[in-house]
């Protein structure tokens, strides 16, 4: 009698677990700084006092920044050229999380 017990409890575990619903953490947020220039493009993030050097990012490349928090100033460099850009984050759902993609050009 008590190895049936045994049985159906294990049966019941195997179902209950097969019909639970898959549960995903959401993506971490991040910038996507995207190079569309022929140049290596120097980014920097503002910390309040300065311009802090992030990443070096190569021509017709791209590059996650997780770390960049919603609102922050980011900077673009090569040659005299200066591009900024505000992080704005809009959920994406091919990403699975929130996302801003910068277009350096």
């Amino acid at each position: 009698m008590r190895w049936r017990t045994v049985a159906l409890l294990v049966v019941i575990l195997f179902l209950c677990a097969g019909r639970a619903t898959h549960v995903a953490a959401q993506a971490v947020p991040r910038l996507i700084a995207d190079n569309r220039t022929p140049y290596y493009v120097d980014v920097y993030t503002w910390n309040g006092r300065g311009w802090i050097f992030a990443n070096r990012v190569a021509p017709g490349t791209w590059t996650a920044f997780p770390n960049a928090s919603d609102g922050s100033l980011w900077r673009g460099m090569f040659g005299q050229a200066i591009r900024d850009h505000r992080v704005e984050y809009i959920y994406d759902a091919g990403y699975g999380g929130y996302q801003d993609v910068w277009w350096i050009r």
